[in-house]
């Protein structure tokens, strides 16, 4: 949903790129392992029940993945092999805030099924594109619409959210497949 709407924010964009994250003294890569890293420190926080600490943690994590392909861009470090380390160490954040989220006390059977919603807006996109050729994007939970309402969640502990999250994840899942099925080539 904001990823059709970027285009307002590319002026921004560009201006963050130029004149901040082109001297930024972090690689792109190391941003993303720095967000693997705050994740894994938000999941061990919430192991500890130290809830106001560990969502410090988990706005960085996602801070970080907003910056490291800013970074990527802006000092001409973006490769195949950046994307896919940074697509893999966003599976690796999600299951993470998932963990935490079980241990701040969320219905277990809600975080199962909304764990692997999220996960299946992503593998559809991928899958469409490895099998299918075909180049999907859209729905109402892309990356960035889940990772706000992730920290929502959090913050409220609310199962009704959770709830809601899982419904829009799997209809942003399933919209993703249709679509894919859709405008494959014939």
């Amino acid at each position: 949903m904001l990823f059709a709407r970027r285009s307002r924010f590319r002026k921004l964009e560009k201006y963050l790129e130029r004149k901040v994250f082109r001297s930024f003294p972090l690689s792109a890569n190391t941003c993303t392992l720095l967000a693997v890293v705050s994740s894994l420190t938000f999941l061990f926080l919430c192991y500890l029940k130290r809830f106001s600490a560990a969502v410090f943690f988990l706005f960085f994590s996602f801070l970080l993945d907003i910056v490291d392909g800013m970074v990527a861009r802006a000092k001409r470090e973006a490769s195949d092999a950046g994307a896919y380390i940074d697509t893999v160490a966003d599976r690796v954040v999600e299951i993470a805030v998932f963990a935490g989220l079980y241990f701040a006390g969320l219905d277990k059977l809600l975080l199962l099924l909304s764990l692997s919603s999220s996960l299946m807006v992503t593998y559809v996109k991928a899958a469409a594109y490895e099998k299918l050729k075909v180049s999907v994007k859209g729905g109402l939970m892309e990356r960035a619409e889940r990772c706000a309402f992730l920290v929502i969640i959090f913050i409220t502990r609310s199962n009704m959210l959770l709830l809601l999250f899982f419904i829009l994840s799997s209809s942003s899942a399933l919209y993703r497949f249709v679509r894919a099925l859709s405008s494959r080539k014939r």
